[in-house]
């Protein structure tokens, strides 16, 4: 990553080399956009092929479902990208214009920097994680294949094969042809989690800044209101552009594990090689409520503690004029905006908590169903 690269250019480009961003001009990128659209309506195709059309296997069929959820809630923040593409530019531009404005201070911009540093060693390892599951599922698959003889190939995302694998090659394609799907599926969604890190991390850092600015001095201009202004206006176009999504996901995310989960438990009693595969897959699908849930949880945390802060300056030595923008400032934060679907749900720990406890339920009721037959 270049010195001079900032985490919303870094963030902006990621889209743009998934194909996500694409009105410049740029014909590559369009092709971008079509060759991932296609294989991410491939995978979901061939898992929903599977669900209508399988031949009765319980475990493929519960796999396919996750595959399926996958599918529709990444398919459907594409489309939300492709459709928002001028206003999530509106947004990187508000957010670089807010964070060059805010790094003139130079007594408090190691909080901003703090804040990149971390978000540039996050993001890079958030990629190297999930483009690496891609090649590291299909080691660990064809190795239990190999070692187990098994009938029925491993795939990556349980889909329809439209020929046999019973034989070597046939066997490889089949293998490989799930790995190319999966590749496009994990960088749209990677991509998605990328841009909700970008925005929470540079928003934790502002927040940051200006709390050290009302503990010391109370508020000594007028851009620190202005500031305050702009930061709830960011938070409050994230959530028009990409609430919706989120909460979406957040509604599924109790379904979407349960297919790793139930066969990774069906796994582990017969001691199949394929758990380690199971397990990494398991995790992943867990990862993605709880990366939005703490997203959310810190720009909740970061306002509680600017609330906190608008408290422990010197308010009473500061001009009538600004004092009253320091009590509209208290008024504001009394109920602070954070990241939220309509302020219907906050996505918090608690509201993990409540995805955490629909995935064991049905994780316990699928156990149950079989075990009863």
């Amino acid at each position: 990553i270049s010195k001079d690269t900032t985490p919303v250019k870094f963030c902006y480009n990621y889209l743009k080399y998934a194909g996500l961003l694409n009105k410049e001009g740029r014909p590559w990128s369009i092709l971008l956009t079509a060759y991932n659209l296609i294989m991410l309506n491939a995978l979901g195709l061939g898992a929903i092929k599977i669900i209508l059309w399988g031949d009765g296997n319980l475990q493929e069929l519960i796999q396919a479902m996750s595959a399926t959820i996958i599918y529709v809630h990444i398919n459907a923040k594409a489309i939300k990208i492709l459709y928002c593409e001028t206003e999530i530019r509106k947004l990187f531009e508000s957010l670089e214009q807010l964070r060059q404005e805010l790094l003139e201070d130079i007594d408090n911009q190691h909080h901003i920097i703090d804040a990149e540093s971390f978000l540039f060693k996050l993001n890079t390892g958030y990629v190297l994680l999930m483009m690496s599951f891609p090649a590291v599922s299909f080691g660990i698959n064809t190795f239990t294949d190999y070692i187990t003889q098994s009938e029925r190939p491993h795939l990556i995302f349980q889909v329809w094969i439209p020929w046999s694998t019973k034989e070597f090659w046939p066997y490889l394609g089949a293998m490989f042809y799930t790995t190319v799907l999966s590749i496009s599926s994990g960088i749209l969604y990677t991509s998605y989690t990328i841009f909700l890190f970008t925005i929470t991390f540079e928003l934790s850092g502002f927040i940051k800044v200006l709390q050290v600015k009302l503990e010391t001095n109370g508020i000594i201009d007028r851009n620190t209101y202005r500031h305050h202004l702009a930061i709830m206006q960011l938070i409050q176009t994230c959530n028009e552009i990409y609430s919706g999504q989120l909460y979406f996901e957040t509604l599924v995310s109790s379904l979407q594990p349960c297919g790793f989960g139930y066969t990774l438990i069906k796994a582990a009693r017969r001691q199949d090689p394929g758990v380690f595969d199971l397990l990494y897959k398991f995790f992943l699908a867990v990862s993605a409520p709880f990366i939005i849930c703490s997203c959310g949880q810190e720009i909740s945390n970061q306002m509680e503690m600017l609330h906190n802060s608008s408290y422990m300056g010197p308010w009473y030595q500061i001009s009538p004029k600004l004092r009253k923008e320091l009590l509209i400032m208290k008024i504001l934060n009394t109920k602070p905006i954070t990241l939220s679907y309509r302020r219907f749900v906050t996505f918090n720990n608690a509201c993990f908590a409540t995805v955490a406890q629909g995935i064991y339920s049905y994780l316990a009721m699928i156990n149950n169903l079989e075990d009863s037959e």
